[in-house]
């Protein structure tokens, strides 16, 4: 049973990182799709109201 809780927690160990770039990758992404929402809603205002 200890080699087993040995193995899950050196899995989860070598898998954290990996873990965190994912998340970071989709922050990223996130955070430009709603950049680029934001600036086509300012460039349609900026048409609209001149």
């Amino acid at each position: 049973m200890i080699i087993v809780l040995g193995i899950a927690a050196l899995t989860m160990l070598i898998g954290w990182p990996s873990m965190q770039r994912t998340i970071q990758k989709n922050e990223e992404r996130q955070f430009w799709q709603t950049f680029r929402q934001a600036w086509q809603a300012a460039q349609v205002r900026s048409k609209t109201s001149n």
